[in-house]
């Protein structure tokens, strides 16, 4: 499971060798165009891309022919794809707070806590969704449309709705509602939607290699 984890790391890297280069700048764009959006879109967006392309890669490269040779259990697969998808929000939210740490003050405020929780929430609502879509239809160009209006949605409704939620967890601690109890919701949704994907690998046509 870690091996897959780390070809997909080797081959997004070597594909893309100005990566980091690419993101930093995007984010300093978003800092002084889109804010207040910025806190929370950058690095969901971007993550979402890289998360995208392991799948782009593997079609590409026909990984799946030179996997089908390897004692490899599809459930593997499914385990390193959710895995990896944490390891880059994490990456990428990092990243970010560095960034914005330093930028604190220059135009507008830097990173707070509730940035992190939503876009936390926000990667792992858009990745429980589209994973099991890929599984399913092994990242065909209708999983990538639907990938994208999933994005824009799940932004536009959900994200309006946390930064509410995350003003008043600022204001007051009552309530059950609040960004900590959402984001454990969201994780709970996380482990179901992997549940779902070893579904649908277990019960898809052919044995339990990866196709």
């Amino acid at each position: 499971m870690f091996d897959l984890i780390k070809k997909d790391i080797i081959v997004t890297l070597k594909s893309d060798k100005q990566l980091l280069l690419r993101y930093i700048a995007t984010l300093f764009v978003f800092y002084i165009i889109l804010n207040p959006f910025f806190y929370h879109s950058a690095n969901v967006f971007f993550s979402f891309i890289i998360l995208t392309n392991t799948f782009s890669y593997d079609k590409e490269n026909n990984t799946s022919r030179f996997m089908m040779s390897m004692p490899i259990n599809k459930e593997d697969v499914v385990y390193s794809r959710y895995i990896l998808s944490l390891g880059i929000i994490i990456i990428t939210t990092t990243i970010n707070n560095i960034v914005y740490e330093i930028m604190d003050g220059k135009l507008y405020r830097g990173p707070v806590l509730n940035d992190v929780l939503i876009s936390l929430i926000l990667f792992l609502l858009i990745v429980s969704i589209m994973l099991p879509v890929f599984f399913k239809f092994k990242y065909s160009k209708w999983s990538i449309g639907f990938g994208y209006i999933i994005i824009f949605v799940i932004y536009i409704q959900v994200s309006v709705f946390l930064t509410l939620v995350g003003d008043s967890t600022i204001n007051t601690d009552d309530g059950i509602l609040n960004l900590y109890s959402l984001s454990f919701g969201a994780i709970i949704v996380f482990l179901l939607s992997m549940l779902l994907s070893l579904w649908i690998v277990n019960h898809d046509r052919g044995d339990k290699r990866y196709e």
